[in-house]
């Protein structure tokens, strides 16, 4: 015969193992919950490759440009080459794209950042049974709102570098030996290019 002490021993090991089950069950996040907090990395994903791109080395191109284009205004005093006129007009449109980034990333860069702190938070709190699924509803809209419209601004601001890159190389090196050539005959512009170069 079972003793009462045993019976009572035997309810609680019952009792706790009835209330390791239920948390257990709780914790199990939903396939289509697991599902969309993937998609919502994903995207903030898709932002961070495009933010790859180096801050300093564009904002420093962008310099460089517009010294370059003030340059050959004061010291370029021939008739300008049609081809070297188009050079320099799409040397600006260069700079303003640069301009638009320069302007634009950090905040990007910023928001960027909140996001995939705050995805990573929700991913913690529906693992830990935080957040009712009807709740996570309304968290997941706005997160994945907010990251979609953050990876729409990353791809105006960060898409279009790239492809500027064999663009901006032929003309710097361009413009740079057609000052170097005036340099020759002008002391100003000489220590000026050559104060350029030691920065």
């Amino acid at each position: 015969m079972i003793k009462k002490s045993q019976l009572t021993i035997l309810s609680i090991v019952s009792s706790m193992l009835l209330v390791l089950t239920f948390h257990s069950g709780c914790n199990k996040t939903d396939p289509a919950v697991t599902r969309a907090l993937d998609s919502l990395d994903r995207t903030i994903a898709q932002t961070e490759d495009l933010l790859t791109l180096d801050f300093n080395t564009i904002m420093n191109r962008k310099s460089l440009i517009l010294m370059h284009i003030s340059m050959m205004k004061q010291y370029y005093t021939e008739e300008i080459p049609e081809e070297l006129a188009l050079m320099m007009i799409k040397y600006k449109g260069i700079s303003k794209t640069y301009g638009r980034y320069v302007e634009k990333y950090p905040g990007v860069y910023n928001e960027h950042q909140e996001l995939k702190k705050q995805a990573a938070d929700l991913r913690t709190s529906i693992t830990k049974g935080e957040i009712e699924r009807d709740a996570f509803s309304e968290y997941y809209k706005k997160e994945m709102d907010d990251a979609q419209s953050n990876l729409e601004e990353s791809r105006k601001i960060c898409g279009v570098i790239p492809n500027l890159e064999p663009d901006y190389q032929r003309i710097s090196r361009r413009v740079q030996s057609e000052l170097l050539n005036i340099a020759e005959n002008n002391d100003e512009l000489k220590a000026k290019l050559e104060s350029l170069m030691q920065e």
